[in-house]
């Protein structure tokens, strides 16, 4: 991953977590970032907003037919609700469905949620496409869902290229 991206991420910003519905997984961590003054008050309520209208489970098939790496998703919302720019990392002990970005309709077990938070106004896209270069290289995903704790996932993401 490319060093500008790299700092985004946060040790104290990577989560293991369990829960049933996308819903509850992004108020936990919602409430989380709040403690930690990352976001606003109005943050959980914006992110499940634009998650139920503009959904971000990525069906990771089309990259591994064989379906051996998970499925993650992206959550974000506008930057009026984040305090800084940083991207958390929530492994799900247990998949979560979300529905797929590209085809809304379909739903998509999650094992990987890549929350960016951006309080710049500026476009996404770089974020996005250097996310989706880290998403698309099987050994990456692979390799995270078998790592067990926060200091190891932060140490595997910001090594990668």
């Amino acid at each position: 991953m490319d060093k500008e991206i790299a700092n985004l991420f946060r040790e104290d910003l990577i989560f293991i977590e369990d829960g049933k519905k996308s819903e509850d997984i992004l108020k936990k961590i919602g409430k989380k970032l709040f403690q930690k003054g990352l976001v606003t008050e109005q943050f959980i309520d914006g992110i499940i907003k634009r998650e139920r209208e503009y959904p971000t489970g990525l069906d990771l098939r089309i990259v591994d037919k064989e379906h051996l790496i998970p499925n993650v998703a992206i959550p974000h919302t506008e930057s009026k609700y984040c305090k800084v720019k940083n991207i958390v990392v929530v492994k799900l002990k247990n998949e979560i469905i979300f529905n797929n970005m590209i085809s809304p309709a379909d739903k998509v077990k999650v094992k990987f949620l890549f929350i960016i938070l951006n309080n710049e106004k500026e476009d996404q896209t770089n974020l996005l496409g250097s996310l989706m270069d880290f998403f698309t290289k099987k050994e990456n995903l692979h390799t995270l869902s078998k790592l067990e704790n926060p200091r190891e996932i932060y140490n595997y993401i910001v090594k990668q290229k």
